[in-house]
């Protein structure tokens, strides 16, 4: 039996919690990416609310348990920024159920793709995304992961 999730949006209060997922500079850097602040703040990720629709999912209990952000780009994109699971609610198969959400709510607004970036070290991520069907578009050199690049994947909507 899945556990009910409510999709609220993200706010201050929130933040402060969610950054609090991430405690290590690498962990701050998968998530955020090399331009994440050191150290990550609560404020360093509300300043990152204005560029798109930013959500928190909660339990009935109104603990967080993920978030995400959906920009719309110029070409009729989603660009998804700052996806995460709290640590509690890993390996519990919530990503795919989140990102099937989010992927609907992009065709329901009207977008004709998602895209997204991805560590070349973070395996779990790329499992997700490739299951849903995402491929890889382009690569960067990334110093900052450990397998020295960022992928770059695009989910097209037919």
């Amino acid at each position: 039996m899945t556990t009910p999730l409510t999709r609220r949006e993200a706010t201050e209060e929130y933040a402060a919690i969610i950054v609090g997922w991430f405690p290590t500079r690498h962990d701050a850097v998968w998530w955020g990416g090399p331009t994440v602040s050191d150290p990550l703040t609560a404020a360093w990720l509300v300043a990152q609310f204005p560029a798109g629709a930013f959500w928190v999912w909660t339990g009935q209990d109104k603990v967080i348990q993920a978030m995400a952000g959906l920009k719309a780009m110029d070409d009729g994109t989603a660009y998804l920024n700052r996806f995460a699971v709290a640590p509690a609610m890993r390996g519990q198969g919530l990503s795919v159920r989140l990102m099937t959400e989010l992927i609907a709510i992009a065709r329901d607004r009207g977008d004709s793709a998602m895209s997204l970036w991805v560590y070349g070290s973070n395996t779990i991520a790329r499992r997700v995304y490739d299951r849903l069907g995402f491929k890889v578009v382009k690569q960067r050199e990334a110093e900052e992961d450990p397998s020295g690049v960022s992928i770059n994947m695009r989910l097209e909507f037919s």
